[in-house]
């Protein structure tokens, strides 16, 4: 089998209409507050750039829609809920943690609970723990179909994915379609526990504001203080993640004595419109400030 065509999709915008003061980027409450630690404007597994306001594709569709969420939780806790191939590795990987750090240069130390990694090297990881082909194809994509061998490093090596490479691969995908392990997840509503978020930013060779993580619990419909446009969807998802910058005052590595970076968990809210369309995200729950990046996708372990 040949992998998807490398020809970029991402968000296809269209004919632009900005939101002015009132759109997605606007606060009630406590405005351009955020809970989190300091967050950077770029960097790998960290926001990209904010762009104030979403730019939005046409009209949004006046049809509902909603994820689905079993039940309704409040604050952010290190609980994961099971289901899920990755979102169970993620749990056994969360509760064996012992140190961490995020740092480009990985160590991963099983026996002292030892994970010092970036995002990307974090899910490369828990994808070569369920099913190593997986990650093969992944990074078969990135290198042009090129086989490659058992012998290499696919977690932290010179040809491991990068969260640009996910995000590529599953914006390659048609809709709802699947490929080598992997299928595509199109529409908001449909985003589960288990699946990978990725997002990067093609012409930042150093993957600047690139970022990818597994989603560790049920999505459900933001509700918090950024305002979400009538006919817009915000959803708050829990993942797991290996980052710098914290997802508000929630996050698990917030409650951590020294507030510490690397692996944890924490929410961030993903907002497209009601007919599905991914448009961007806010990195923590009680942070308004919109990134659109060009490339966004979903994808899904079979």
């Amino acid at each position: 089998m040949r992998p998807p065509s490398r020809v970029r999709s991402g968000i296809a915008i269209g004919a632009l209409a900005a939101f002015g003061a009132t759109g997605l980027a606007a606060c009630s409450g406590n405005s351009g507050q955020t809970n989190s630690a300091s967050v950077s404007a770029g960097g790998m597994c960290s926001p990209s750039n904010s762009v104030g306001s979403f730019s939005v594709p046409n009209s949004p569709s006046t049809s509902t829609s909603s994820a689905a969420s079993p039940s309704s939780t409040s604050a952010t806790t290190t609980t994961i809920a099971p289901g899920g191939k990755l979102s169970n590795a993620a749990r056994l990987l969360l509760g064996s943690v012992k140190h961490t750090s995020y740092t480009s240069s990985a160590k991963i130390d099983t026996n002292s609970g030892t994970f010092n990694l970036d995002c990307s090297q974090l899910v490369n990881y828990l994808v070569s723990t369920v099913e190593p082909y997986a990650l093969k194809t992944v990074a078969g994509y990135a290198s042009l179909g090129q086989s490659t061998s058992g012998s290499q490093d696919l977690i932290s090596g010179p040809e491991s994915p990068t969260a640009l490479t996910y995000a590529e691969f599953f914006a390659s995908m048609p809709p709802s379609s699947s490929f080598g392990y992997w299928s595509r997840v199109a529409n908001i509503s449909d985003i589960a526990n288990g699946d990978v978020v990725a997002w990067g930013d093609p012409s930042h060779k150093s993957g600047d504001g690139s970022y990818v993580g597994v989603v560790v619990g049920y999505p459900r419909t933001y509700t918090g203080s950024c305002h979400v446009p009538s006919g817009y969807v915000g959803l708050q998802v829990p993942v797991l993640d290996s980052v710098q910058d914290l997802h508000g005052s929630g996050d698990s590595r917030a409650l951590t004595t020294n507030h510490g970076t690397g692996v944890g968990r924490g929410d961030l809210v993903l907002v497209g419109t009601t007919s599905g369309r991914v448009l961007g995200y806010w990195w923590a729950t009680g942070q308004c400030s919109a990134h659109q990046p060009p490339d966004i996708a979903i994808g899904r372990l079979q």
